[in-house]
């Protein structure tokens, strides 16, 4: 199943740290109960696929 992608973190001068990260994903978690919400590393991306 592909995934999406909800927001890209920059891998350079980024200010959002790995804490606002979760708390982000947590917030979509909690919106879609329906999806499961990942980090994508390889993009540096929180991204979700159906359930």
């Amino acid at each position: 199943m592909p995934k999406s992608v909800i927001v890209y973190k920059p891998k350079k001068n980024s200010d959002m740290t790995i804490r606002q990260v979760m708390v982000r994903m947590d917030k979509y978690r909690s919106k879609h109960p329906n999806r499961e919400v990942f980090f994508d590393g390889d993009e540096f991306a929180i991204c979700y696929i159906k359930k």
